[in-house]
């Protein structure tokens, strides 16, 4: 599996696994504004100012003050509900 990264605004999306980063960093980023409580956080989706590769699955950790984003997945997604989806469907299983 390949190891090349994306690169972000102030950070790189590791394209092998989950990317975690300050919410700070997502500064012009859009963090879509329903997300979905669950035990790791809330389950959300990002969308990067610098790119059209769709709406990206995410984990919000409010107290940790951080953003894990997944990144590394294949393909990105059209809209911000197919990306919760996917992420309530992987952690449920």
């Amino acid at each position: 599996m390949s190891k090349k990264k994306k690169e972000g605004k102030a950070f790189t999306l590791n394209e092998s696994k989950p990317t975690k980063v300050p919410i700070k960093a997502l500064y012009t980023w859009v963090i879509w504004q329903f997300p979905q409580s669950c035990s790791k956080g809330a389950y959300a989706a990002v969308f990067s100012p610098n790119s059209n590769q769709g709406w990206l699955p995410a984990i919000v950790r409010k107290k940790k003050k951080q953003v894990q984003i997944h990144g590394h997945l294949p393909l990105a997604f059209k809209t911000p509900e197919e990306a919760l989806t996917y992420l309530s469907k992987k952690f449920s299983e």
